[in-house]
């Protein structure tokens, strides 16, 4: 099959990093900073400014790339971009079954500084160019920085923690619906009112506060916040907001001299599959934290900096690596995804056993009912096993059954009577996150008994969560 190479837009943009400066040489796709080709230019931002909210309550992997994309300003970049994107969200979000993120940004955008007109190639670069192009995108790369963005942004991360999964879409919901609803305007009023509703939820809310661009470093990170200082930070970075340069502007040489093509030597497959695999270690790098310990220890993390390193040494960030290696890299990111969303749900599934743990004289323990979708694909096994005893002799028939599991661990447990007046039952040992259980029975006088005990199992291997993972 013939290589397709890619080609590049005309502009682009990636992160402003401290050691960029206007006309520099940037290399696509890898990013790095190289000697300017352009004559010296200077350019200033407008004196308008733009204001803008977004929120976004972030429950699943679903809501980690919408924040990823939203947060990266992404250009033809993609270790780069991945790294910047990771840093604002890895630390700040909390998301599992009973706990979710709301996160607020309020952005003040200037208007764009941009060269105009453009400026010229030196006499040196273009002289390099004609004699040989492959030695001037060496020396200069593919772009120049032609201006920037100027920003200020304020971001508020919510964690809403609770008890139950419906407790925390309910006070997520309303933290969100309140944001919404005051916008600039938090004032003490909201913040009661979402206090109280998340009381009387039984729930839990931990702030952090985030402010880029103020005229000073003050408050610029501040955590472990409590909802009535949210307004006078609100506040605060009105007042104070002058922006900083966010955004390198980016502008193909081509645009300054049509001779040079936006060809490159980078594999337009390679970079689709090197974009779309970066995507997903900046979601696996957030889900980590959210591991339950036994699993994290036991291989998760281990594999995870082994896929890190390998894209360090087989995805060099100039894409120039082996394409056969990309996939495999590709390929093993996506089944620890799919590792992560399984425990995920094996973790809901032991939340629900331990809050039905049954008596020993009771009929159900765990989870006997199987109808919910989301445990549809969870590796459940069920068994039966009856003990009959018939009246053989005058006064009570006694007896027992043991239901063995070997290697797995029962997540439920159903008893069921097959005649009337059976009489007593208990359970006598093994249970819930044993590999067995145990009844004991005994007739009525002069009676006989008939009895059935069903389990279900999952593979011990799934069974590893502390009780304050549950």
């Amino acid at each position: 099959m013939k290589k397709t190479n890619m080609d590049l837009h005309t502009e682009s943009e990636i992160p402003w990093t401290i050691t960029a400066n206007l006309g520099d040489g940037i290399a696509a796709p890898s990013g790095e900073l190289l000697q300017s080709a352009v004559e010296p230019f200077t350019t200033v931002p407008g004196e308008t400014r733009s204001e803008s909210l977004y929120t976004l309550t972030v429950e699943s992997e679903k809501e980690i790339r919408k924040l990823v994309s939203a947060d990266a300003h992404v250009g033809f970049n993609t270790a780069a971009v991945a790294t910047s994107a990771q840093t604002h969200v890895e630390n700040y979000l909390s998301v599992s079954d009973r706990s979710s993120t709301i996160v607020f940004k309020g952005r003040f955008v200037w208007d764009q500084a941009l060269a105009s007109p453009l400026p010229r190639l030196t006499a040196e670069a273009r002289s390099l160019y004609e004699r040989d192009p492959s030695e001037f995108h060496r020396a200069h790369g593919h772009y120049f920085i032609a201006g920037f963005t100027k920003e200020a942004e304020l971001t508020i991360f919510a964690r809403v923690i609770a008890t139950s999964r419906e407790s925390v879409r309910e006070v997520s919901a309303k933290v969100e619906a309140e944001i919404h609803s005051v916008g600039w305007k938090a004032d003490a009023d909201a913040a009661t009112t979402i206090e109280n509703f998340a009381r009387n939820k039984n729930c839990k809310i931990e702030l952090d506060l985030l402010k880029i661009g103020m005229s000073d470093d003050k408050d610029s990170d501040v955590p472990g916040l409590t909802l009535s200082e949210i307004p006078g930070h609100v506040k605060d970075f009105q007042k104070r907001a002058v922006g900083i340069k966010t955004t390198a502007l980016l502008v193909h040489y081509t645009r300054v001299d049509p001779k040079i093509s936006t060809k490159t030597d980078v594999s337009a497959e390679i970079y689709e599959n090197a974009n779309h695999f970066y995507e997903n270690l900046v979601v696996a790098r957030v889900l980590k934290s959210r591991l339950p310990k036994y699993y994290a220890k036991h291989n998760m993390e281990k594999l995870l900096n082994e896929i890190e390193a390998d894209a360090q040494k087989y995805v060099p960030r100039d894409l120039s690596g082996d394409i056969s290696k990309l996939y495999d890299l590709s390929d093993r990111i996506e089944n620890w995804l799919s590792e992560v969303e399984e425990l995920e749900v094996y973790r809901r599934l032991w939340h629900d056993v331990q809050a039905a743990p049954g008596t020993n004289k009771g009929w159900k323990w765990g989870v006997t009912s199987w109808d919910d979708p989301e445990l549809a694909d969870l590796a459940v096994e069920s068994k039966s096993e009856s003990r009959r005893q018939r009246y053989t002799t005058p006064g009570w028939q006694r007896g027992s059954l043991k239901i063995e599991v070997p290697h797995r661990k029962i997540c439920g447990i159903k008893l069921i009577a097959n005649k009337k007046f059976n009489g007593d039952h208990n359970k006598q040992s093994g249970g819930l996150n044993k590999d067995f259980v145990k009844f004991a029975f005994k007739s009525n006088y002069d009676r006989g008994f008939n009895w059935t005990v069903k389990v279900w199992s999952v593979p011990e291997e799934k069974a590893h969560f502390a009780l304050d993972e549950l």
